[in-house]
């Protein structure tokens, strides 16, 4: 009898060991997410709130991909580069909602004088692709790296 109790003891010494365990890397993940109120930031493209983009484009690696609003519609896409072919609107729908949806946090100051930084400097690495957006006249690139 007394190997039984021992053995439960050990058993129920190993299984609280492991939900210690999981309950503190699940806490130490959820302290790694920012946390940021939407009041202190700004969106990064206003002028996406109200209007609609007349283009994007994806490049990347020299290629790109261009998708072009066709003129008076608000939901019909079609892919001008490399080869005219009809875009996935749903997901054309989704993408500017995810770019309507960015918001500021905190910003780089560029250098002055127009001077270019190093990038290294930032700890940014040189951009790998980048999404062009045409609205309203306007083209804006977000360069991700």
């Amino acid at each position: 009898m007394n190997y039984v109790r021992s053995q439960l003891f050990t058993n129920g010494i190993l299984v609280v060991a492991a939900l210690a365990s999981v309950a503190g890397v699940g806490a130490s993940l959820r302290l790694r997410e920012q946390s940021v109120s939407a009041q202190g930031t700004e969106p990064l493209l206003p002028g996406l709130i109200d209007g609609q983009p007349d283009f994007l484009s994806l490049a990347r690696g020299g290629r790109e991909v261009r998708l072009v609003r066709r003129e008076g519609t608000n939901d019909s896409w079609f892919a001008a580069l490399p080869v005219n072919r009809p875009g996935d609107s749903a997901r054309i729908r989704a993408v500017i909602s995810a770019l309507r949806g960015i918001r500021v946090i905190r910003r780089i100051e560029r250098a002055p004088n127009g001077a270019t930084g190093n990038l290294m400097d930032l700890g940014l690495e040189p951009p790998r692709f980048a999404w062009h957006l045409g609205v309203g006249g306007n083209k804006f690139t977000l360069s991700f790296g």
